[in-house]
Order: C-alpha cells, then structure tokens, then sequence
C-alpha cells in the first residue's frame, strides 16, 4: 500500500524555526521513497512563503497545503482539536504526523496520529514561560500525549526524559527515537561581500541558548586577546523573548557594529555560512537534539558546545566542550580560543546515524508498526535505500 502522509506543522512562528525545518525535512525524506506516493504537509497561511522560500520542497510528490485562520493561540489550537481532524477525513491520509505535541482528540481522526516530541521545556524550565502559557502547553502536551497511536523523539536524551515523565507512555504505543538527518549543499558563491573571519551561531532568541553568555564571551575576547579584533559574531535566528534584551547587552558591551543579527536563512545560505565560519558556538543550557550543531558537523566546522548529554550523543568527542558551571563565561572564552587553535579537519566525520536514508527508514518501519497495530494494510518494512537527490 502506497502511502499518504500528512504533516502538521502550522505554528504560530512567522520565521523559520527549528520545528518547521523538521516538518520540512520530514515531507523531503519521505518523499524520496517509493512507499510514499504523497505528502501533504499542513502550515499556517503565515507560513507558506517562508516554507517555499527557505527550505527544498520541489519534489512531486509534497504538497504544501496553507490554512487560513487568525494567528492567536486560541484559533491554532481550536484548529488543531478541531479543523485538523475535519482536514484529515476530507483528505484521507493513511496517517496524520504532528510536527510537534498540540491538543488532539483521538476520535475525530480517520487514521493513525504520530506525534513528534523535540523536547520537554515547559516541564523541564516552567520559570521561563508566563505562568499561563506555560500552564496550557504542559496541558497541550499531556492531551497529545494522551491521544496519540505513537511517538518519535529526536533523541536518546529526549526519549528517556519523555518516559520519565509519562512512566506509563510506552507500554501504551511505540516510542521510538529517530534522529534528525543533515544534508545541506553549500552556495558557491559568498552570499555577502564582507571578507572578514567570523563566528557563528544559529539559535532562536531564547533564554536556554545563553546567547547572552556568548556575548559577553566575545567581547572579553576582543578586550584580552588582539587576534580576535577582526572578527565578526554572526547569530543566524528568528526572535524570541530575549531579543530586546540581547540587542542592549549587544550595544552596553560595545559590540553593536561587530554583532550581526540575522534572521532565518535559506538552506543552501546557511550552509555556506557554517562552511565558512571560523568556530560554530552551540552553547545552550537545555536542547531537544539541536540540528544546527548536526549541520555544523556534517560540513566540517570547528565546533564549540556546551557539555549536555544530547550533544555528547550527536557529536561525540569531535567539538570543544565546555562547561556552563561554575564560571560559564571563562569557560567559554578558554573553549573558543582552544577551538580556534585547532586544524579543521578535511574530511567528513562518520555521520550515518543522521542521514535522510536512515531518518526516512525510522519513520517507515514505525509508520509500519502503527498501521499494523491499526488493522491498516500492513507497509512494507522499509530498509535503507539509495539516497535520492529529488526530495
């Protein structure tokens, strides 16, 4: 049985994100095996020119579907109880995959729901969310959890902090881990015309990505060390609660005219940015799996991390660790400067775990798995194939 795949991905994000570059690689990889013979992938109306313009969706086989309705948490969510469900039993997929945990109700959905779970913050750090927002994703999160025939995690570490949490969750359906895949193809040509060195990282302005502590990293470098001087800090992200915040922090340590601010960029854009910089910084105190520090790695970058179990379970011992206690500042700087003294590496590092063949397998054999459980026509087991170039 071919399959039809729809994806959830609208949000209330009116920039690229890391959940919306997940649902795009999603529809990519599925599209390029021959189980799939479509993939409708769902977003807000918001979203439908970033979704064509950021990310490679040409392939025939996805369909990018863009929903009208106002951008309020009280209209997303109705839909996603409601007009989602109504959307599935008008389009009849074979099943529904939610990019990430949204209030669902199990009965109104004419097929198998899968549901993605990049992490746990509104447990993991409630403080950083209003009360009232916080209070309704826990709740969202829960429903989800509650409703849902199976669950992907993007990670080892996110798995095993889902099931702490919902000790009950996998004795109930599959909760598999399939990791997220990296594959971009860098421009050729410089997609600006500044020649000077720069360091990179790519986060949204969030308060667990410290990018405050990055800041200050860079300007104790530029006051100690004079070789830094030339250097340009390029923060590649879409805005969040911080982003105030950090723009002053930016202009009170003098580094206005050296940081640059960028928003989400294409794919073929960013990669020629992480070929280029001179260190990649992911110094985040809390992480789902971070695909920017997969990409980072598969095309050779130095890399800087903070010590986090996910990333030791990405990366390995490829980057310069460092610790974000007792003194993250110092640490930092000390691990940008030893990362800058290291040669880059000329060859690809051993990335197979995070390919689109074996991101697209995962899905399938749990797409399988679930549609068996359902009484659907079972699937074929999908084993590694070639990769293919056109989706």
């Amino acid at each position: 049985m071919a399959m039809h795949i729809l994806i959830s991905s609208l949000s209330r994000f009116t920039r690229p994100t890391g959940i919306c570059r997940h649902a795009a690689s999603l529809a990519r990889c599925l599209a390029g095996r021959p189980e799939v013979e479509r993939v409708t992938l769902v977003v807000g109306a918001w979203q439908e020119t970033y979704f064509h313009a950021t990310f490679e969706l040409a392939s025939p086989k996805i369909q990018v579907l863009a929903v009208s309705l106002p951008n309020t948490s009280l209209a997303r969510n109705r839909w996603f109880a409601f007009g989602l469900p109504e959307l599935a039993r008008r389009l009849k997929p074979s099943l529904i995959h939610l990019g990430f945990p949204v209030p669902i109700f199990r009965q109104g959905f004419p097929a198998p729901v899968v549901a993605t779970v990049h992490d746990l913050y509104p447990f993991d750090d409630p403080a950083s969310l209003r009360p009232f927002p916080g209070w309704c994703k826990r709740i969202f999160f829960r429903r989800c959890m509650a409703a849902c025939d199976a669950v992907v995690c993007v990670s080892q570490s996110t798995r095993g902090n889902l099931l702490e949490r919902f000790p009950a969750l996998a004795a109930r359906v599959p909760v598999h881990v399939v990791h997220n895949y990296a594959d971009l193809v860098p421009l050729a040509d410089p997609p600006e015309d500044d020649p000077r060195p720069f360091l990179l990282a790519v986060a949204q302005h969030q308060p667990n990505k410290r990018l405050d502590v990055l800041l200050r990293a860079f300007a104790r470098l530029r006051a100690e060390n004079p070789a830094f001087l030339p250097y340009r800090l390029l923060i590649v992200g879409s805005p969040g609660s911080q982003s105030e915040a950090l723009r002053q922090l930016a202009e009170t340590l003098h580094l206005t005219p050296r940081v640059h601010w960028m928003p989400p960029v294409s794919d073929h854009r960013l990669a020629w940015l992480y070929r280029h910089c001179s260190v990649f910084i992911a110094n985040s105190s809390m992480e789902g799996f971070c695909l920017p520090l997969l990409e980072a790695l598969s095309l050779n970058c130095r890399v800087v991390a903070s010590d986090l179990p996910v990333f030791y379970e990405i990366a390995g011992a490829v980057p310069t660790y460092f610790s974000l206690t007792p003194d993250p500042l110092a640490n930092l700087c000390a691990a940008i400067d030893r990362a800058m003294r290291r040669e880059v590496s000329s060859a690809q590092p051993p990335l197979t775990r995070f390919s689109r063949t074996t991101a697209a397998a995962g899905y399938l054999n749990l797409y399988a798995q679930v549609l068996r459980g359902y009484g659907a026509e079972p699937v074929t087991e999908a084993s590694p194939a070639p990769s293919r170039t056109d989706g």
